[in-house]
């Protein structure tokens, strides 16, 4: 009996073992096309920087696209920031593409997960503060539990490499030879299954990367 549970229980390990592996994973880069470059740039005489980016046609009007954030180079020009310079660089690659009615591209990007752990303080029932510096506009979260306070302390801990999508909806502007974003949705997987529990009300901390938000 307790092989058949140890077997049972190997199984499943292994099962969510694989789910893990297969979801930590974006696209398979080898069945995508060349390195190429995008450029940003107010004319061809004014670049403000460039990023390599591979592409990948899946058919009708359905692309994708896997942007290499670490090739991303700004000239630091106009006080232009790289989380803006990301989006004029992913347009460009967009424009790139023949302008002609609606297309779908889904745009892939490597994160990182983190768990938001907690350690937590207990304190008198009264709460009392022992003082406060002048100024200060800050705010306290006690948390009560069965009739006894804590205070949190949380910093983030890091849980592997999980992968954003984020699906945009072009549709061509003919007047201007331009593709216009319609819509975008975003979506993240890939995250590892977590088995954390949190300390104090025993649910299960999840594995997010909430920078796919």
């Amino acid at each position: 009996m307790k092989s058949l549970r140890f077997l049972l229980m190997l199984s499943l390990l292994l099962y969510f073992s694989n789910e893990s592996k297969g979801q930590l994973q974006c696209p398979d880069l080898s069945t995508y096309g060349i390195t190429q470059t995008a450029f940003a740039s107010l004319d061809p005489w004014d670049p403000l920087g460039n990023v390599e980016y591979k592409m990948k046609h899946n058919g009708g009007n359905n692309y994708e696209f896997y942007f290499d954030w670490s090739t991303l180079h700004n000239e630091n020009r106009l006080g232009i920031t790289d989380e803006e310079l990301r989006w004029m660089l992913i347009e460009a690659a967009f424009n790139n593409l023949n302008c002609s009615g609606q297309i779908t591209v889904k745009v892939f990007e490597e994160v990182n997960c983190y768990k938001e752990l907690s350690c937590y303080i207990r304190v008198n029932f009264d709460r009392r503060i022992y003082c406060q510096t002048e100024g200060w506009t800050g705010s306290i979260s006690w948390i009560n539990k069965d009739g006894q306070y804590y205070y949190p302390i949380t910093e983030k801990s890091f849980c592997g490499v999980g992968c954003c999508e984020t699906t945009y909806t072009l549709e061509c502007s003919p007047s201007a030879n331009y593709w216009n974003i319609i819509d975008i949705t975003k979506n993240s997987n890939g995250c590892e299954i977590s088995t954390t529990l949190d300390c104090l009300n025993n649910e299960i901390i999840p594995c997010e990367a909430n920078n796919c938000e």
